[in-house]
């Protein structure tokens, strides 16, 4: 994947360059077909695709349909593989209810129930909890039904033999499953068993060697074995338990210190994925380029000095694997720069007011840019005009990110609103309310299930992404927040800001809590970083946190004033 991800680069970056009539020495090329092909099967196999697969269109009809061609593809199969399939269908028949309870459609889901309730007739039980559904009218309602909130809190187990597991695969890949992909995401944990596995006479014929061989080896073992094997494996157990279910080590912090020297004042900064190079935009219109190793925390100029903005610079992103930088300026307008010899590759104008954040897509195709002009607009690399607006915050757009999937876009506003956009028509998809002042900074987990956000409130909420109310409320800042970076395993959230103080939070689902997640203890560190150099700097500001893409390093870029 890489090596055809790099090559359309180069060729993009070597149309780039024939355009402004530099030379060109090599040239490769990958058709548009093949890399189009690799991105869309890397958003779609290597990220879990929670967000995708959420109610979003709030559908009554297709979530109906899903389940009832469900229900009869199940009962045209052969028997011993419908009476492996079957346990599915109760609790994708109550998530798909839970679903249509909580995005607002209490009618239908009711009349859902009324439909399709005879299936589950044989099981008493099931006619019980059946019932029960009656009395919900609300989401909030669940919890207060012990039988139910079993449903919501825990995963249902479920046994399948290999055969079954692969007509349920097959049966997946379908175009119009996506709420069945949800639920067993979600709320069900299929395994492979072999004792479920049913086998034609020669297969089992087969098991049966295998399984006297085993018994005979099983015997064996058994004879050399000390008796408190069984007690030091629980033991090991339990130990193993007990720290994957404890809280995590706090990050180790590399903090750097930039001053603005000779320049007005710092606006905005960025590493590069490796966190081996910086780049920061200062309020002159000037850029700088740093190899952070090389930082200083006195006031110098940088040998690498970028200008060609007319106000000054307030968003940067690094792009095309760390060869080229986005910018983002007062003057409206965005600029692509060429590393190599800093020169100005592309200027993309279509805002009236100041850009005030970029964010490049993962297949390094698109960028977005928000502005003080109420717009975020999609960009492609080789045209200077948008190829779409995303239009309805009713005040400045201050952040933007795009999902890790690269369906979606997340932007925060001065409105106090964050809005999700579907990047295939335009159209906003989900609204999350709850921040008291303006939303400066907005950022998905790398697995696509949450978004943090944060600004002049000071608070950092967490949002699950398939609800529109927050899970997490962390006050632990004393100013604006400007920074906001996830580990890459989606457990731990860094926040950093005006006030100079690094806090590093606990973000993880535990099973059987009140709202699925830990609440208590979920600050593990808060350190205020002091540069060495200088020990009169009383003013440092919190500008780009980056965790490591792999290991437990915590990297911040902060501006000494």
């Amino acid at each position: 994947m890489m090596s055809i991800l790099d090559e359309q680069i180069n060729e993009q970056i070597a149309d780039l360059k024939r355009r402004r009539g530099i030379t060109i020495t090599q040239q490769t090329t990958v058709t548009a077909e093949e890399y189009l092909c690799k991105i869309q099967a890397e958003s779609l196999l290597s990220i879990p695709n929670s967000f995708a697969y959420s109610l979003i269109s709030g559908d009554v009809t297709v979530c109906d349909q899903q389940f009832t061609r469900f229900y009869k593809f199940i009962n045209e199969i052969e028997n011993k593989y419908k009476n492996d399939l079957q346990p599915l269908l109760f609790p994708i028949f109550i998530h798909t209810f839970m679903e249509l309870i909580s995005i607002g459609h209490v009618i239908p889901a009711h009349k859902y129930v009324k439909r399709h309730k005879e299936i589950f007739n044989s099981s008493e039980t099931n006619k019980e909890i059946i019932a029960k559904l009656e009395i919900i009218k609300k989401i909030e309602d669940i919890s207060k039904i012990p039988e139910l909130e079993k449903y919501s809190t825990s995963r249902k187990e479920v046994l399948l033999s290999k055969t079954s597991l692969q007509i349920l695969l097959n049966y997946l890949r379908r175009e119009d499953t996506l709420l069945l992909h949800q639920i067993l995401n979600r709320h069900c944990s299929i395994k492979e068993s072999l004792s479920n596995i049913q086998k034609d006479e020669d297969d089992q014929q087969q098991e049966q060697v295998s399984q006297d061989t085993q018994a005979s080896l099983n015997s064996i073992e058994n004879m050399d074995s000390p008796t408190n094997e069984l007690d030091e494996i629980t033991r090991f157990n339990s130990f193993a338990e007990a720290i994957n279910n404890g809280p995590p080590v706090a990050p180790s912090l590399y903090a750097r210190f930039i001053s603005s020297g000779f320049h007005e004042g710092v606006t905005c900064a960025i590493f590069n994925e490796e966190a081996t190079q910086m780049a920061c935009g200062y309020k002159d219109s000037a850029i700088e380029i740093w190899n952070s190793e090389s930082i200083p925390c006195e006031a110098r100029e940088s040998d690498n000095l970028i200008l060609g903005h007319s106000g000054s610079v307030y968003g940067i992103s690094y792009a095309y694997n760390n060869q080229c930088l986005l910018s983002g300026s007062e003057d409206g307008s965005v600029r692509l720069w060429l590393l190599e010899d800093l020169s100005n590759l592309m200027i993309y104008n279509g805002h009236v007011r100041p850009v005030w954040d970029i964010a490049v897509h993962d297949s390094l195709t698109y960028f977005a840019s928000a502005s003080q002009d109420t717009t975020a607009k999609l960009w492609t690399f080789d045209r200077t005009f948008p190829i779409r607006e995303f239009i309805s915050h009713f005040e400045d757009i201050n952040c933007t990110d795009f999902h890790p999937n690269g369906l979606y876009l997340a932007t925060g506003s001065s409105d106090k609103s964050i809005r999700i956009w579907s990047l295939r028509n335009g159209k906003t998809i989900k609204i999350l309310l709850g921040h008291r002042g303006e939303i400066l900074v907005v950022k998905f987990s790398p697995d696509g299930k949450y978004l943090a956000s944060s600004g002049t409130d000071c608070i950092i909420k967490v949002w699950d992404l398939t609800s529109t109310t927050p899970l997490f409320s962390f006050q632990g800042h004393t100013d604006t927040v400007y920074s906001i970076n996830w580990r890459y395993d989606s457990c731990v959230l860094a926040t950093g800001g005006k006030d100079g103080i690094i806090c590093v939070w606990y973000v993880k689902a535990q099973h059987g809590s009140k709202n699925g997640f830990r609440c208590d203890n979920n600050l593990l560190s808060s350190v205020e970083p002091k540069c060495n150099n200088d020990n009169t700097i009383n003013k440092n500001c919190v500008q780009r946190l980056q965790f490591a893409s792999q290991g437990n390093a915590l990297h911040s870029l902060l501006s000494c004033e």
